[in-house]
């Protein structure tokens, strides 16, 4: 629907544009016909009480038909007229999707790939890897709202295991005293503890409370709420 509903495409929009073949297809029996044209989206498989769903479920029957008709046909070629002979591959898969979102994914894997390759600083991520990385689109968007610097900075360095703790200011060196002395569980000072430490409790607390009305007056100006 969106694909029918767009106007004519610029050649590099139309090259990036999802299974343009059938798109465009579709766009030209759109302009070729004289009768007015509303396009509106029926739920199938809702039974056929209605006259858009007896519609729909006529529309099914009718392109099923045609498909047992061609079935023994010769293959029809990809291109349509008046198309740009592209095709974009990556390893022997032909990109149907845009290809910016395509090798966006492909970085975003490799990234995660090599971050997880880490020993220390790959922690966090083995542990929460949906959680971690929902977390950063949220704080980096608020980070760019809020013009906060040291927000995105203070996430990044906790994600990465990287906030100066007692066991990241003494790592290598043998026999110094990395135990928490703000609690007595004598747990070693790291980021893991320091997110459960229990002398912790009340800026634990402050945080997350600020976190919550931050989030909530974000939600609140958001056009349409």
């Amino acid at each position: 629907m969106q694909a029918i509903s767009k106007d004519n495409l610029s050649e590099r929009r139309n090259v990036r544009s999802a299974a343009r073949r059938w798109a465009n297809l579709a766009r030209s029996a759109v302009r070729e016909r004289k009768a007015d044209l509303q396009i509106i989206h029926v739920r199938s498989h809702q039974g056929q009480e209605s006259f858009e769903q007896k519609g729909n479920d006529l529309v099914d029957r009718l392109a099923n038909l045609e498909r047992l008709k061609v079935e023994d046909d010769q293959p029809k070629p990809y291109f349509t007229e008046g198309d740009v002979n592209i095709l974009l591959k990556y390893r022997d898969i032909i990109v149907q999707q845009d290809p910016r979102v395509f090798l966006k994914k492909i970085e975003m894997d490799a990234m995660a790939e090599s971050w997880r390759s880490l020993k220390r600083q790959s922690k966090t991520l083995h542990r929460h890897p949906t959680s971690l990385i929902k977390m950063e689109k949220k704080v980096f968007r608020w980070a760019c709202q809020e013009n906060n610097g040291h927000m995105w900075a203070y996430f990044v360095l906790a994600a990465l295991q990287w906030l100066p703790t007692k066991s990241r200011k003494l790592k290598g060196q043998k026999g110094k005293d990395v135990i928490c002395r703000l609690c007595l569980r004598l747990q070693e000072d790291n980021m893991s503890h320091l997110l459960v430490c229990p002398a912790l409790e009340d800026s634990h607390t402050s945080a997350y409370k600020s976190l919550e009305d931050f989030a909530r007056g974000y939600h609140l100006d958001r056009p349409g709420n």
